[in-house]
């Protein structure tokens, strides 16, 4: 597995640093890139083995990312999808795109091992598995089994992770508020769905349930603004009311 590179095509601060702190696990070299404009630059300059690449990212998304790869750099360079988006078709999309293969977010590290080790054409069996999956987290507070458990329980790449979030949630919660003030519905499913990920990490599941809701509401055209506004307050104060014991335990 040595010297592979892999290139990590995503804007989320703390998905980018948990990318790199599994692969790095892995024994892979990885390089960021925070959009398909960057990508496409760095995939031009330099070489890489893999591509694992976001699909919903500003200035260019991962669909017409990967198009511009295989058209325009005319490169067969093996492009995993990573996507918090559990819809249906969205497979075939990354399919249909010229992506190889697909893994949702917040991935497992066995599952994201086998995909790489698939198209980097290793035997996926070469390594010992992982051991079970974290056991689900209560309800009603964090966890940081998952991040344990991805991570190999390395506490830098804990705390890193962790201080990311820490860092980037209250600007997620204010761009929640401020689509809703603005009845900008696409605004307030994307302001939900850039939060999903890292609050799933977190074991946050009722805040998680509560984003995806808000995203499938507000991409209905029938749904009533008060209950958006409702859903909006409901996950605002189950994160708040999270965040200091959050902050305690990266101080840890």
């Amino acid at each position: 597995d040595q010297n592979l590179r892999l290139l990590v095509v995503e804007d989320n601060a703390m998905n980018q640093k948990l990318a790199v702190a599994v692969l790095n696990r892995m024994g892979y070299e990885s390089v960021v890139a925070e959009n398909g404009e960057q990508a496409l630059d760095l995939l031009t300059r330099h070489a890489f083995d893999a591509v694992l690449m976001d699909i919903q990212m500003p200035v260019m998304d991962g669909y017409e990312t990967t198009r511009r790869i295989r058209k325009d750099l005319r490169s067969n360079v093996p492009i995993v999808a990573m996507t918090a988006h559990a819809l249906v078709g969205e497979r075939d999309k990354c399919l249909s795109v010229g992506m190889n293969d697909f893994v949702a977010k917040p991935f497992q590290f066995d599952e994201l091992r086998r995909v790489l080790r698939k198209h980097l054409g290793m035997a996926a069996g070469a390594l010992p598995t992982e051991g079970p999956v974290a056991p689900v987290p209560k309800a009603t507070a964090f966890s940081l089994d998952y991040l344990r458990s991805i991570t190999g329980d390395d506490p830098e790449s804990i705390a890193e992770l962790l201080d990311a979030f820490l860092a980037q949630t209250p600007g997620q919660l204010t761009a929640l508020r401020q689509a809703l003030a603005a009845a900008d519905k696409p605004a307030l499913g994307k302001a939900a769905h850039a939060m999903k990920a890292s609050v799933q990490m977190l074991g946050l599941q009722t805040a998680t349930a509560l984003l995806v809701q808000i995203q499938r509401d507000s991409a209905r055209d029938d749904t009533d603004a008060g209950q958006l506004t409702s859903l909006v307050g409901e996950v605002s104060e189950k994160i708040e009311q999270e965040l200091p014991g959050i902050r305690e335990a990266w101080q840890e």
